[in-house]
């Protein structure tokens, strides 16, 4: 939050076999990295972390981070102490899990979550508890972020007059808030 410190997918040194994709703390002033946040290698938890369909995000305090992984062949999201290296998974009854966005109280995340092949918009408590579903419609609803005032999220769909689900018709993505 404070943009000294950035967290990014990258795989290690290909001379020490380090080819797996791992999820990284990095300085943004020196472009330096700090240290591997998780090691995907042979850890039965991170079955794959989710590269190309999700992001990380710190919380306001930039004390923890949230990011999503493939856990038991089903996407969870985790909650990171990013000094302690403490992470918390939390299971949620979806197929898919992505994007997830701190609340500016740090209470909340906010996620893209995907059941029957529908992704609608979901929040749910930082310690897993409370998920309500936003949104519940046949639309995709994908990468939200909340307002500075935490009163609004502001996330990409293909919603909009134009749109008829019937004849699978669907106008190009657009910015929308809930």
């Amino acid at each position: 939050p404070d943009g000294k410190q950035i967290a990014f997918l990258s795989n290690g040194r290909f001379s020490r076999g380090e080819v797996f994709i791992d999820l990284w703390l990095g300085s943004a002033e020196t472009g330096k990295r700090i240290k591997r946040l998780v090691k995907s290698t042979f850890d039965p938890n991170f079955e794959e972390l989710r590269l190309l369909y999700s992001q990380s995000s710190f919380s306001p305090d930039g004390k923890s981070l949230a990011f999503t992984s493939q856990n038991q062949g089903r996407d969870v999201l985790w909650v990171m102490d990013i000094k302690r290296d403490d992470k918390r998974l939390i299971k949620l009854p979806l197929e898919g899990v992505t994007a997830p966005s701190w609340s500016p109280d740090g209470k909340r995340l906010a996620f893209s979550g995907n059941k029957g092949g529908i992704t609608d918009l979901y929040l749910v408590d930082v310690d897993g508890s409370n998920l309500r579903q936003l949104t519940n419609d046949m639309h995709g609803d994908l990468e939200p972020q909340w307002s500075p005032d935490g009163r609004t999220i502001v996330f990409a769909t293909d919603r909009g007059p134009e749109a008829d689900t019937a004849k699978l018709s669907f106008p190009h993505w657009r910015i929308v808030t809930f």
